[in-house]
């Protein structure tokens, strides 16, 4: 599981790419609806995936 809290992802450099893992233009990682990445059975909840950017929402998406 990845999961951030602040203002902007800050992704460059972890290799998200080449396990599969996109990312948007402004460094976001890329989920579904069930916050699932691109690379099965990776999930991104928070400030990671972008809006709302609120640590308890943040929480709330890595609790669920």
């Amino acid at each position: 599981m990845l999961t951030a809290t602040g203002r902007r992802a800050v992704t460059e450099g972890l290799g998200l790419e080449a396990v599969g893992i996109e990312t948007a233009s402004n460094g976001d990682v890329e989920v579904g609806a069930d916050l699932m990445t691109a690379a099965p059975g990776v999930y991104a909840a928070g400030d990671l995936i972008g809006a709302p950017q609120l640590a308890s929402t943040g929480i709330s998406q890595a609790e669920i």
